[in-house]
This record gives C-alpha cells, sequence and structure tokens, in this order.
C-alpha cells in the first residue's frame, strides 16, 4: 500500500492536550505500548473520517425520508440481530428498557415501528449501535 506523508502544524495548547491524553491512554491497562503522538494524530484521523463516514450514511436516510419522490417506505430495524450477536435475550431487553414483553416482541418483529421513546431505550439498552446498523429502510409497493 502506498503511504502519502502528511506534515501538519498545532499550536503548544493543542500539543499540551494530545500529550495529556496520551498520558491518561497510558495509565489504562489495554494499552500495552507506549502511545506515540503519531499513532495518536493517526488513530484521531481515523475516529474521526469513520465518523463522516457514518453522517454520511445516515444523511443518506434522512435524504430518503426527506425525498417527496420515496412516499411508500417503511423504517425497519436489526434490533433482534443485534440482540442474537450480543446473545441477549428478549427477557433481558425487557428488564433492560421497561418495555411490555408483548410490545417489545412487536417491535422486535417489525410488526409496528417503536416511539421515541422506546427507540431510545432498546438503542441505549443495546449499548448504542450504529444507526445505519440499527434501522433500515424498506420500500412498500
Amino acid at each position: 500500500m502506498e503511504k502519502i506523508i502528511y506534515q501538519i502544524e498545532v499550536t503548544a495548547d493543542t500539543d499540551m492536550q494530545i500529550k495529556s491524553i496520551i498520558k491518561g491512554m497510558e495509565l489504562n491497562p489495554i494499552y500495552e505500548n507506549t502511545i506515540t503522538i503519531e499513532d495518536f494524530i493517526k488513530g484521531a484521523l481515523w475516529e474521526f473520517l469513520t465518523m463522516i463516514d457514518q453522517h454520511n450514511e445516515s444523511a443518506s436516510i434522512m435524504g430518503i425520508l426527506t425525498d417527496s419522490k420515496h412516499k411508500n417506505y417503511q423504517i425497519k430495524n436489526r434490533f433482534k440481530e443485534i440482540m442474537k450477536e450480543k446473545k441477549m435475550k428478549q427477557v433481558d431487553l425487557v428488564k433492560l428498557t421497561d418495555i411490555n414483553k408483548t410490545n417489545l416482541s412487536q417491535i422486535l418483529n417489525n410488526k409496528y415501528a417503536p416511539g421515541l421513546d422506546s427507540f431510545l431505550r432498546i438503542w441505549a439498552a443495546l449499548e448504542y449501535p450504529n444507526i445505519t446498523d440499527a434501522i433500515y429502510i424498506e420500500y412498500v409497493e
């Protein structure tokens, strides 16, 4: 893979802030090696690019929702699949969300769309998965 070198310039305050964050990160036992400033900046850039990609994906969903040509659609969820990945049972989700098991079952099976309150409770209980992983649009003929 071809690599490109970028040179950046930061203020003394930004440098201090980066070094302070790195110092705090190195106290965490999950980081086995010393973190270099270069590694930190590469990681921060990767996170930023990922955030932009996720925003573009969710923006495309918003584009569909606001586009008058796409009137026949339903918003569906993938909560069931996310639960399966997390090895979570419906009874666990009932306890975490305090949503009635019948209503939760209907939401998980996409029988009806959850209201904002229920959606946020489920989303939080599933540890805030990427919104584009949690919902999708299905066109209705």
